[in-house]
C-alpha cells in the first residue's frame, strides 16, 4: 500500500520494473488552496526497449485534491532513426483519478481487462496518447480487448487512515479481470480467482 505520500505515489525509471498488487491513492495530498503536478504513477525512463508491467493495481485520486494526470507515461527518445519505444504492460488495473492518463506516442501500450473512473473531466476523456489518439469513457473498449469505464464501487473512496478500496457487491471490476499475467493472490493472500473469473485491481472480491 502506497499511500499519503507528499510527492509521486510510485515513480519508475528501470526496464523490468513491475508494480502488482498494489494500493496508490493519497498522493501529493495539499491545502485546498495548493497547485501540485504530482500523480498516481510515473513512468519516466531513458532505458531504450525497456518493459514495465503494472498489473492488478488500483490508483484511486480523492476528490479534495486538485485535479492533475492519474499516469504519466514518458520517453522522450521517440524522434528520428534512433527509436526504441518502451513497451509498457497494463492489465487488471482500476485508475480511479481525477484526470486523464497521459502517455507519450512512442510508448508500445498493452492495456488489457482495466477499469477507468476519471470521473472529472468534462469531456469524460480516460487516456491521450500524444497526438495520436484520444479514448473517452464511450470508446475505452477500443484501447485493448476488456477495457471498461465505470464506478469501481469501493466501499469507502476517500483520502486518510479511513479509505477502503475493497469492492462492493455489483462493481464492474469483479469478474472481468484477465487471467494473463494475473498473481494468483491478491493485496491480502486471498487466492485469485474467488469467483468465476479474475478480478480487476488489488483485492479480489470476498462475498
Amino acid at each position: 500500500i502506497v499511500a499519503n505520500n507528499y510527492g509521486d505515489g510510485v515513480k519508475l525509471w528501470g526496464s523490468g520494473s513491475k508494480v502488482e498488487n498494489t494500493l496508490i491513492y493519497g498522493t501529493g495530498y495539499p491545502r485546498p488552496s495548493d497547485t501540485t503536478p504530482w500523480a498516481l504513477l510515473v513512468i519516466d525512463t531513458d532505458d531504450p526497449n525497456a518493459r514495465i508491467d503494472i498489473i492488478n493495481c488500483t490508483l484511486f485520486d480523492d476528490d479534495r485534491r486538485p485535479a492533475h494526470y492519474a499516469m504519466t507515461i514518458q520517453y522522450d527518445y521517440c524522434s528520428g532513426q534512433n527509436q526504441n519505444p518502451i513497451t509498457v504492460v497494463m492489465k487488471n488495473n482500476i485508475i480511479a483519478g481525477l484526470h486523464r492518463v497521459f502517455i507519450r506516442n512512442c510508448v508500445n501500450l498493452i492495456a488489457e481487462n482495466n477499469l477507468f473512473y476519471n470521473r472529472t473531466d468534462p469531456e469524460g476523456v480516460q487516456v491521450v496518447i500524444d497526438g495520436v489518439s484520444t479514448y473517452t469513457s464511450n470508446n475505452i473498449s477500443s484501447l485493448g480487448p476488456g477495457n471498461i469505464y465505470g464506478d469501481p464501487l469501493f466501499v469507502r473512496p476517500e483520502w486518510g487512515p479511513n479509505g477502503d478500496f475493497h469492492l462492493q457487491s455489483g462493481s464492474p471490476a469483479i469478474d472481468n479481470g484477465s487471467s494473463s499475467n494475473a498473481p494468483s493472490i491478491d493485496l491480502e493472500y486471498n487466492s485469485r480467482p474467488l469467483g468465476s473469473s479474475f478480478d480487476i485491481g488489488a483485492y479480489e472480491y470476498v462475498a
